[in-house]
C-alpha cells in the first residue's frame, strides 16, 4: 500500500499503465455513505480515487481493496482508515 514516495510514484505508474487510465474518462462521485461531501471522490475507469481533503480520517468499507496510498492507512474497529491529505485509489468494484 504505502512506500517511499519513488516507490509510490512507481506503483502509480505501473497501475495507471496496466488499467489505461491515462484514456479513461473522469467522473465525480457523490452520495457515498461511508464518504463524506467534503472529500474529494473520482471515478476513472474501475479505480476510486479518494482525496480525503477533510481533517478527520475517513473509514473504507469493509472489503475495500486498497491499490495505491500516498501515506500509510491506519485501522480502527477493522477498517482502514484515510488520514486527512491523504490520496487513496481503491478498486472500484469493492466499494459502494
Amino acid at each position: 500500500q504505502f512506500g517511499s514516495p519513488l516507490a509510490t510514484v512507481r506503483h502509480a505508474t505501473r497501475l495507471r499503465r496496466e488499467r489505461k487510465l491515462a484514456t479513461s474518462t473522469l467522473a465525480f462521485v457523490t452520495g457515498l455513505d461511508w464518504c463524506p461531501p467534503q472529500a474529494l471522490t473520482l471515478l476513472v475507469r474501475d479505480v476510486v480515487v479518494l482525496v480525503n481533503t477533510t481533517d478527520q480520517a475517513v473509514a473504507l468499507p469493509e472489503h475495500a481493496s486498497v491499490l495505491l496510498s500516498s501515506q500509510q492507512l491506519d485501522q480502527k474497529d477493522g477498517l482502514l482508515q484515510v488520514p486527512p491529505t491523504t490520496t487513496t485509489w481503491l478498486d472500484a468494484a469493492t466499494v459502494r
